[in-house]
């Protein structure tokens, strides 16, 4: 599992309509933001890359999802543009993660809405 549950829903006081909120802006948001890092990628640009891995990481810190959050923050480090094979190499890694992100927080909002 990439989310916490319980580190999510004490950050949201249980409240399951605030996580339906938050869920459903990670999905309008993270479409923008992998694009800007998709964009970033193509064109080599290391300031666009790390501050699209920087918006996303505030992204995976409110989801309590810390493995993905880590990768972005090896992401958002990286220094030059010799890194930009490394960053493609975990950006292959973040879709993967934001795939089984989506189905995380899906399976969160049926089990505690008891659908």
């Amino acid at each position: 599992m990439l989310v916490d549950k319980q580190t999510l829903m004490e950050n949201l006081d249980h409240d399951m309509d605030l996580l339906v909120v938050v869920y459903e802006t990670f999905c309008e948001e993270c479409v923008t933001s992998q694009k800007s890092l998709e964009e970033a990628l193509d064109s080599a640009d290391v300031s666009c890359i790390k501050e699209a891995a920087h918006k996303l990481k505030g992204m995976m810190a409110s989801l309590a999802a810390q493995k993905t959050q880590c990768l972005l923050e090896e992401m958002e480090n990286i220094d030059s543009a010799e890194s930009i094979d490394q960053a493609k190499v975990l950006y292959s890694r973040l879709k993967d993660d934001i795939r089984q992100l989506h189905v995380e927080l899906d399976d969160i909002i049926k089990s505690t809405n008891g659908n």
